[in-house]
């Protein structure tokens, strides 16, 4: 709430519309989820690249093995952690409430670097969710979108395209992955030789 507030506030919307979009008492797709990761061989995906479904993530680690993708470049960089510091993620969501003011950020997690990588990895991250009866567009004015989804069935409309089952072929691939296709059509796969390493915002 304290992450949706701060961000209404920089984009100088009122304060209090984002969070207001999230409130605790009504129903959400929100999802916490505890993941343990034994060491892995190196050239191992854990999880390909994508962007969130929600508006905000918040993860807990302690192990490196997360990375992001620099906008408009195929660079994955290392996010590096720093407990007891959270880190912080934008979705979907977020991208359509700021009229894509803001970015969903495109991350995968591979195996951690260094000496890390003989350690099993811990995470615990909460994926914050709009309520499920909140339009996904704009909130600037002048900027609302007549056939915007709700955000139940964009969370529906995710799931659905990331299943398998509903790979056909490029074209299936490219509407799944949310955010990260709006402004670069197509991605090829990358190695994860000269993948650098960032810190994680406190």
């Amino acid at each position: 709430m304290a992450v949706s507030k701060a961000l209404s506030k920089e984009l100088g919307l009122d304060p209090d519309i984002i969070p207001r979009f999230h409130q605790t008492d009504k129903t959400s797709g929100d999802t916490a989820r505890v993941t343990y990761a034994p060491p892995v061989p190196s050239d191992t995906i854990a999880l390909e690249e994508h962007c969130d479904f929600g508006s905000v993530t918040v993860i807990f680690n302690q192990l490196g093995g997360l990375q992001v993708l620099e906008p408009n470049t195929r660079d994955w960089k290392y996010v590096r952690p720093q407990p007891p510091d959270a880190i912080i993620n934008l979705g979907d969501a977020m991208v359509k409430f700021t009229g894509d003011r803001l970015y969903a950020g495109v991350h995968r997690v591979v195996r951690p670097p260094g000496d890390q990588t003989r350690m099993p990895r811990h995470s615990v991250g909460h994926f914050c969710r709009p309520n499920s009866d909140v339009k996904l567009q704009s909130l600037f004015e002048g900027e609302a979108e007549d056939n915007a989804m709700m955000a139940d069935e964009w969370i529906a409309h995710r799931t659905r395209n990331r299943a398998t089952a509903n790979y056909k072929g490029p074209e299936t691939v490219h509407a799944s992955r949310g955010m990260e296709h709006f402004a670069e059509a197509e991605r090829r796969s990358s190695k994860l030789e000269g993948s650098e390493t960032v810190s994680a915002a406190p």
